[in-house]
């Protein structure tokens, strides 16, 4: 009897201690479990899987703003202005078209490539709109009326990725080549090139800092390179396929990438590890983005939804549903509006209430 109620008390106890064990994990989390190998060893990051349905996620439809026309083939490439109030889109009709939101008229139409136009951005002043071709080309325009000023060259594949540092001084390309260029964007002279894979450069992003460049890969991986070198520094492995869409954090101290793999992975800059791995989409993450205040994590997908999560909890805040395209994406700095277009081959503006 006294034994029976000694082991009946002793099960109790250890059931106590595993529901307030912080170790222990639970359904839905997945974890790196270090194993020491001496006293020094440190504890491995823990990765946590997020599934935003078992969270219940609102269900919003967007409003549609505008819907603005003039290209003949699909959009490859979309993005805002830093100031909102324009937007540029590439296709692969062979053309660049700039678009003034508040009437959603086209102000311009950039000309000259001879290649599908799939990378697009203006430069944070706003002084200038560069695109990346299938001609292998990299080509600066005057943003204010669309004229060219400088075709780089160089590339030996199709230009994919483009980034810009903040001050405006450095431009970086990708191709499907696996090789980054490092540009000055006020005499077009190319300051350094690496070819840093056998596999595509899908996207770029230059830290808050200018310090280092996020590239995101067709072999499953993020690479972090010097920004002024492009020596490679660190390499990041989490997603399943390719790497579609890589951004940093406002403050440069986490990263976020979009896969083809459906995935939204959250990097801590620091560790250089996955902390969240977000799984609410069905199909290819395109395009990732941090709002500007750093509290919000936007991602679409050709799904033909976009989410909108923390990034600090990993919890889906809202799923916007409602997209008439889903291929190409870009979000407003302060992630109320979204740009996507498609095989439509017109340019959708949405409002993100």
């Amino acid at each position: 009897m006294l034994k029976a109620l000694f082991l009946t008390v002793s099960l109790a106890l250890a059931l106590c201690a595993t529901l307030f064990d912080s170790s222990v994990v639970l359904a839905g989390d997945t974890v790196s479990v270090p194993i020491p190998v001496d006293a020094a060893a440190t504890t491995t990051t823990v990765t946590r899987t997020i599934e935003s349905s078992s969270m219940s996620a609102a269900s919003k439809p967007m409003d549609q703003l505008k819907e603005m026309v003039g290209h003949i083939g699909w959009i490859k490439a979309l993005n805002f202005s830093a100031d909102g109030q324009r937007a540029i889109s590439g296709s692969e009709d062979k053309s660049a078209r700039v678009w003034d939101l508040a009437s959603g008229k086209e102000l311009f139409k950039l000309e000259g490539n001879n290649g599908n136009v799939g990378a697009v951005l203006f430069t944070q002043d706003g002084k200038f709109v560069i695109t990346g071709c299938d001609d292998f080309n990299v080509r600066i325009w005057d943003a204010s009326n669309g004229q060219l000023l400088r075709t780089l060259t160089g590339h030996k594949n199709n230009v994919k990725a483009l980034a810009v540092s903040v001050d405006g001084q450095r431009l970086m390309s990708g191709d499907f080549d696996g090789t980054i260029k490092c540009w000055d964007i006020a005499t077009g002279t190319l300051r350094t090139s690496s070819a840093i894979s056998p596999s595509a450069v899908h996207a770029l992003a230059i830290s808050p800092d200018g310090k280092t460049l996020l590239v995101g890969l067709e072999d499953h991986s993020l690479k972090l390179l010097d920004a002024e070198t492009l020596a490679p520094l660190a390499v990041l492995n989490g997603h399943t396929d390719d790497v579609l869409s890589v951004t940093f954090s406002p403050d440069g101290k986490h990263a976020a990438s979009g896969g083809a793999d459906t995935r939204v992975i959250v990097w801590d800059m620091d560790t250089k590890a996955p902390i969240l791995k977000l799984l609410g989409h069905s199909d290819w993450v395109s395009r990732v983005a941090y709002s500007s205040d750093g509290k919000s994590l936007m991602s679409g997908s050709l799904d033909k939804t976009v989410g909108k999560w923390d990034p600090a909890t990993g919890q889906m805040d809202c799923k916007y549903t409602g997209l008439t395209a889903g291929w190409a994406f870009a979000f407003s700095g302060d992630g109320s509006q979204l740009l996507s277009g498609s095989d439509s081959k017109s340019v959708m503006l949405y409002r993100l209430p």
